[in-house]
C-alpha cells in the first residue's frame, strides 16, 4: 500500500494516481475512506487524501483532448483497471480515434467512438450503451487524466442497422491493453464513414474531408463508398449532397458514376 499512496502528504492535495491504481485503492481501501460532503468533493482516507475530481460543470473546460499518446495511454489505464477486477471486453472503434490510433491524422480528438461489440465468434453486435463495469472504470480513468468523461462512447451504432461496409469483419486490425480488445476498422471502411459524415454533416464536413485526404483514397474506393453511404440513406437531397462531396475531392461526373 505504501508504493501506492502518495508519500509526505500532510495535508489534502491534487493526487491524480494511474487508473489501476485507482482501481486498487478504491477495492481495498474503502473500509477507511469517507466521503467529505464539502464543494471539493474529495475522498479522504484517514491518513491520505486523494481527490478523484470528480467531473462536474466546473471542470469540464478542463478535458483534454487525445493525441495518439494520450489516446492510447488512456486506453491502457483502462485495459490494466478491467484486467485487474477480471473482466475483459471486445470493442470495435471507429471515427477520429481509429485515425488517431494508427497515425494517419495528428490532430487530437476528444473522444473515440464504438461502433459495437465484438463476439468470441467474429460477429460485430451492436452495443446500446457501455456495460455499468466498463462505464466505471472509463469515468475513473476520465478523472485520472483530466479526460472527458465520454472519451470512450457508444458512437454511431445506428451504422448496424443497415449494415456495415461488406467484409467489414475481416478488415479489422486488433489493439491489446490488458482486458480490453480494441478492433480498428480498416481504412477503406474508415473512408465509407468518413464520407457518409461529410455528406450528411455539413456543418462538420471540413474535418471530415481533411480526414478523406489523409486516407488518400483511390477513386475507386469513393465511388464504391459513396454507394454505400447511399445504402444508410437513399434519399435524392443526400444523393445530391454526396455528389458534390465527391466532386470536391476531384471525382469527375460523380452523379451519374453513382449508379
Amino acid at each position: 500500500m505504501a508504493s501506492i499512496l502518495p508519500r509526505d502528504i500532510a495535508a489534502p492535495t491534487r493526487y491524480s494516481p494511474p487508473a489501476a491504481e485507482l482501481g486498487f485503492l478504491l477495492e481495498f481501501i474503502r473500509p477507511s475512506i469517507r466521503l467529505a460532503r464539502g464543494d471539493n468533493k474529495q475522498l479522504r482516507c484517514s491518513y491520505r487524501a486523494l481527490d478523484l475530481r470528480v467531473i462536474c460543470a466546473d471542470n469540464l473546460a478542463m478535458a483534454q483532448p487525445m493525441d495518439r499518446s494520450g489516446l492510447e495511454g488512456a486506453l491502457a489505464a483502462l485495459g490494466d483497471l478491467v484486467a485487474y477486477r477480471g473482466e475483459a471486453y471486445e470493442i470495435v472503434l471507429v471515427g477520429g480515434g481509429d485515425l488517431v490510433l494508427r497515425g494517419i491524422i495528428s490532430r487530437s480528438t476528444k473522444d473515440a467512438d464504438i461502433v459495437g461489440q465484438r463476439l468470441s465468434n467474429g460477429r460485430i453486435v451492436p452495443l446500446h450503451r457501455l456495460p455499468d463495469a466498463l462505464a466505471k472504470a472509463v469515468s475513473e480513468v476520465a478523472a485520472a487524466h483530466d479526460l472527458a468523461p465520454d472519451w470512450l462512447n457508444v458512437g454511431p451504432e445506428s451504422l448496424l442497422d443497415l449494415g456495415l461496409p461488406a467484409w467489414f469483419e475481416d478488415r479489422l486490425t486488433a489493439r491489446h491493453y490488458g482486458g480490453l480488445t480494441v478492433w480498428l476498422a480498416g481504412p477503406y471502411d474508415l473512408v465509407c464513414f468518413k464520407l457518409y459524415a461529410a455528406a450528411d454533416h455539413p456543418p462538420s464536413q471540413d474535418r471530415h474531408l481533411d480526414d478523406l485526404r489523409a486516407l488518400r483514397p483511390s477513386e475507386a474506393d469513393l465511388l464504391s463508398s459513396a454507394r454505400w453511404s447511399m445504402t444508410q440513406d437513399p434519399s435524392p437531397a443526400f444523393r445530391s449532397q454526396l455528389a458534390a462531396v465527391l466532386a470536391h475531392l476531384g471525382v469527375e461526373d460523380a452523379d451519374a458514376r453513382l449508379d
